[in-house]
Parts: C-alpha cells; sequence; structure tokens
C-alpha cells in the first residue's frame, strides 16, 4: 500500500450530536419567541379593553352632564352603547367598541343605573373575571 493510502481521510461535515445539539437549541428558542409573542397578543388586548371602557366613561359622563337631567344611560352594555350611539350628539361612533377576542371576552355593564355605573371586562393575562373596570367618577 501506497503511502496516502495508509493516512486516513478527513471528514468534513456534521456528526449527528452536533446537529441534535443545533435542533435542540433552535426548538428552545422557538417555543420562547412563541410563548413571548401570545402574552405580548394577550397584553395587547387587554390594553385595548382598558381604553375602550375609559372610552365609555368619558361618554356616559358627558352623556349625564349634557342631558341636563343628571342621569346615566342604564341597562345592559349593549343597550348602553346603543344609547350613546343614537344620541343626537355622538357619544360613540357606531362599531367602536367591539371586544378584540369576541365572543369569548365581553364587556358587562352591572349595575349600569341612572345614577351609577361598572364598566367591566374580563382580563387574559392576569386570568380574572372583572379585573379590568371603570366607575362613575
Amino acid at each position: 500500500m501506497t503511502k496516502t493510502h495508509m493516512q486516513k481521510r478527513k471528514q468534513t461535515g456534521f456528526t449527528f450530536i452536533e446537529l441534535l445539539v443545533s435542533a435542540t437549541i433552535i426548538i428552545v428558542l422557538s417555543v420562547i419567541g412563541v410563548a413571548s409573542f401570545a402574552k405580548a397578543g394577550k397584553s395587547a388586548r387587554d390594553s385595548r379593553r382598558r381604553a375602550d371602557l375609559a372610552m365609555v366613561q368619558q361618554a356616559m359622563v358627558q352623556y349625564k352632564v349634557n342631558q341636563g337631567t343628571g342621569v346615566y344611560p342604564e341597562g345592559a352594555f349593549s343597550a348602553v352603547i346603543t344609547a350613546l350611539q343614537l344620541s343626537s350628539a355622538g357619544y360613540l361612533s357606531a362599531g367602536s367598541i367591539v371586544d378584540p377576542k369576541s365572543p369569548t371576552y365581553n364587556y358587562a355593564c352591572a349595575p349600569c343605573t341612572t345614577t351609577s355605573f361598572k364598566l367591566t371586562a374580563y382580563s387574559e393575562v392576569t386570568a380574572t373575571a372583572n379585573a379590568i373596570f371603570f366607575t362613575n367618577p
């Protein structure tokens, strides 16, 4: 045999272990990314709920001031929104209050009477019922 045949051939490429380690790292990073993205989506929807309820609260206070009777619109949340939208002053525009994950998470108005109100929404981040709420000032 010649000297060149006796020398070991240099192998190129990756070993199976190196491929497994690389794949594991990629999978772990992907799982972390997906989990972070899901939480960011929940936080964004909760922020939208807070903004919606704050807008309704402001509209209800303005309604009470402008009506001259000193009363809030009353009833279920949908009835209150309809009253604010159909008012001649147009306190809310049509379609402006829609839960970002309807119908799973809904807004509520309990109680909404002529003298007081409590607007509530379910928080996805804290997973607590009525964690987001606004009351009359």
